[in-house]
C-alpha cells in the first residue's frame, strides 16, 4: 500500500476523529470515503454540463493583467461609494 502524509490543522483533525468514532469508521476509511465522494461528485457534476454551457464557459473567460497589489475589495468599495453618493 502506498502511503502519503497529509497535514491537517489540529481543530479539523479533532473534529474528524470525533466523527469517525461516532460513525464507527476508522480515520483512514473516513478520509478515503470523503475524498472519493468529493472527487466523484465533481466528475459527475462536470459530466452532466451540456456542451453549450461548456462552450459559454470557454468563451467568457477573461484574462486580466492586474498589478500584484491590486485590492479588488477596495475597488468594489470605491465603485459602490461613487454609485450611492453621487
Amino acid at each position: 500500500m502506498d502511503t502519503k502524509e497529509v497535514i491537517i490543522d489540529e481543530n479539523t483533525m479533532e473534529m474528524a476523529k470525533e466523527y469517525s468514532i461516532r460513525s464507527g469508521m476508522n480515520l483512514k476509511d473516513l478520509l478515503d470515503s470523503y475524498t472519493h465522494f468529493v472527487t466523484e461528485g465533481y466528475k459527475e457534476f462536470t459530466k452532466n454540463v451540456s456542451p453549450e454551457v461548456k462552450a459559454m464557459q470557454r468563451r467568457n473567460r477573461i484574462a486580466l493583467d492586474l498589478p500584484a497589489d491590486f485590492d479588488w475589495k477596495e475597488e468594489v468599495g470605491n465603485e459602490m461609494y461613487k454609485k450611492y453618493t453621487g
